[in-house]
């Protein structure tokens, strides 16, 4: 979020010159302007309106990389499991995305999750699958299945799911237990909250610079290849 008076105010400032007292001013107007922020901040999130102070780099490193590390654009997706407009992603927009753009170097894909746990009550534990099948280097495979079981999130399922992925059982079940794991998928959902993301799925579009997006869009709901396309073409003219 860009606070632009404050910044205009220093801006006039730094360009006067004076002796110690001055300085010692602009920097104690620096300092005030800074907790003046940083509540606004948390008032605005504390009301759900994150989305009006949204920072101007957003971090991504904790969430499930596809791509090359290398791309100028990045995606950051939060999604959830059970909803049926983030299976409809998934399955029609995202093969077009990892087809011309993630497997050809140019985009970056990272997944993280918000399940909506008021609607969908069993999608915070179907993220916990999703991130342990990733512990042994079966997001893709998994996310896949976990979005088109045609029988739902049974138990039967659950049994199934490490052979249908050739994971290990036992660490995968291990996984699904580890109270660190589930505290993972805790963090990624306070702080979509606090980015004022309230559905999904949610996309952020932006360049890549280091484990951060920059220069951003996001995008919610099951858009289609034009919008992610539009999108990549404003960055990069």
């Amino acid at each position: 979020m860009k606070f632009l008076l404050p910044g205009l105010l220093l801006a006039l400032l730094a360009g006067c010159t004076g002796d110690k007292q001055q300085q010692a001013e602009i920097a104690q107007l620096r300092a005030e302007l800074e907790q003046v922020k940083s509540l606004q901040t948390t008032i605005a999130r504390r009301v759900g309106m994150g989305e009006l102070v949204r920072p101007d780099a957003i971090e991504f490193h904790e969430g499930e990389k596809v791509g090359s590390e290398d791309a100028a654009l990045v995606i950051v997706e939060f999604t959830d499991l059970h909803c049926p407009f983030c299976a409809r992603f998934h399955n029609e927009v995202y093969p077009q995305l990892k087809e011309q753009f993630i497997d050809t170097g140019k985009v970056l894909f990272v997944g993280r999750e918000l399940p909506l746990l008021s609607i969908h009550q069993q999608a915070g534990f179907a993220a916990v699958a999703l991130r342990c099948a990733s512990a042994q280097q079966q997001y893709s495979a998994a996310k896949d299945s976990l979005f088109n079981s045609s029988k739902g999130f049974t138990a039967e399922y659950m049994e199934q799911l490490p052979v249908a992925l050739g994971v290990d059982a036992e660490q995968f079940n291990t996984c699904l237990q580890d109270a660190a794991v589930h505290q993972t998928v805790s963090k990624s959902i306070s702080y979509a909250q606090e980015l004022g993301f309230k559905s999904t799925p949610t996309f952020i579009v932006g360049r890549k610079q280091g484990n951060t997006v920059v220069d951003y869009t996001v995008l919610t709901g099951a858009k289609d290849l034009a919008a992610f396309t539009s999108v990549f073409d404003s960055l990069t003219q």
